[in-house]
């Protein structure tokens, strides 16, 4: 049994170098699938008390900036209206909304990159958005283990948002390790 485990999506966000913790750091790939098994598997291998999620978001507030700890998550991206009402499964009482004991700020988890506000973000009160999170938290809330995220701000919402996300990236890694040094 480990005290966590850390899934990140790609070793550019956290190269494999900078991590100097005794816990291991998983990498899941992109997107909502991916993470969720990975999740699983991690969590089925070593156990842990909880599972840390580190990587990039994009955000929808320019006030927004650095390292971010997410409290809740949302699945931005599931529409199966009329059914159910857009980012809730129909047919299913999970929740809709998954929430970590730590952090402030609120992410919305799709398989698209965002480079535009949909109304549905602003209504419901997004702050960032990434293309993991929802499923990590899903894996954790599934196994009823608790999760934490820590995201690193790449870029604002906008259409220049991929080459935003390109060109900060290499801040990540670094300053994620820096965050979670503090917390940790």
């Amino acid at each position: 049994m480990t005290r966590f485990v850390a899934i990140v999506a790609l070793p550019s966000e956290l190269p494999k170098e900078l991590w100097t913790f005794s816990e291991p750091l998983i990498y899941s790939g992109v997107g909502k699938l991916n993470a969720s098994i990975a999740t699983i598997k991690a969590i089925d291998e070593y156990k842990p008390n909880f599972v840390l999620n580190l990587g990039t978001v994009g955000s929808l507030n320019n006030k927004i900036s650095g390292v971010v700890e997410i409290r809740e998550v949302l699945q931005r991206d599931f529409d199966a209206e009329p059914l159910s009402p857009k980012g809730k499964v129909p047919f299913d009482n999970k929740p809709e909304v998954l929430t970590s004991s730590f952090g402030e700020y609120s992410c919305g988890t799709g398989d698209t990159f965002v480079r535009s506000k949909d109304p549905w973000l602003v209504d419901n009160h997004i702050d960032v958005v990434d293309m993991e999170l929802f499923a990590i938290a899903h894996a954790c809330y599934s196994k009823g283990l608790p999760w934490r995220s820590l995201k690193f701000v790449t870029d604002y919402v906008s259409k220049d948002s991929g080459d935003d996300w390109k060109k900060n990236l290499g801040a990540s890694g670094t300053t994620l390790i820096k965050a979670l040094e503090v917390i940790k």
